[in-house]
């Protein structure tokens, strides 16, 4: 299967394309500047430019979001909105959001929603426009599937991950297990147009 990975260069996009690679998926990486040691198709651009988005876009049948938001341009935002627009029909859009956005069904515990208080306190710019994106995907035609993680550590991964609708089953989980959530989510038609949080086992 053909995907895009925006966000490719960050810490996640890196890893999430060596998984992808690992499973024999053909990755395109959409970043800003090339990724050294990519043997892939690189597109070097932005999401949020309609051009660069429709060239990284070509034959493919799933996008993973692992963009960051800085709370100040909006790219998180902007590029699901223009997605939106460009997206082929039937496409699968794994993205990652964060365990401070609230979706229904939540019933966060004290120490979760300490955390989300805490994060909304330090960052409520990022959190607000993550949670304007999760509205925006709901008011969409795509299949996406909203991943809300909560704490990401570069520890070793543990090869395991758990989707949960209530609350996190962890407070953690790895950069890698993340991109392992991720691939996961885009094969499992039962996360199409959901927001789960994904987390290490307990």
């Amino acid at each position: 299967m053909r995907v895009l990975v925006a966000g490719a260069n960050g810490r996640t996009g890196r890893i999430l394309i060596e998984e992808a690679q690992k499973l024999g998926h053909d990755v395109v990486a959409l970043a800003r500047k090339p990724i050294d040691g990519f043997d892939g198709k690189m597109v070097v651009g932005t999401p949020t430019n309609r051009i660069d988005l429709l060239g990284a876009l070509d034959g493919v049948q799933s996008v993973f979001g692992c963009l960051a938001s800085n709370g100040v341009d909006q790219v998180c935002l902007n590029a699901t909105r223009l997605l939106q627009d460009c997206a082929p029909n039937g496409l699968r859009y794994v993205l990652i959001g964060g365990a401070a956005v609230d979706a229904e069904n939540d019933a966060k515990g004290a120490m979760d929603r300490l955390a989300s208080r805490v994060t909304r306190l330090f960052a409520g710019k990022m959190v607000a426009e993550r949670q304007a994106e999760l509205a925006s995907l709901r008011a969409s035609h795509l299949n996406y599937t909203f991943l809300r993680p909560p704490q990401l550590v570069d520890k070793t991964a543990r090869n395991a991950f758990a989707f949960t609708f209530d609350k996190p089953a962890h407070f953690r989980i790895s950069r890698r297990d993340l991109a392992l959530a991720m691939l996961a989510a885009a094969g499992d038609d039962a996360l199409k147009r959901k927001a789960p949080f994904v987390s290490w086992p307990k």
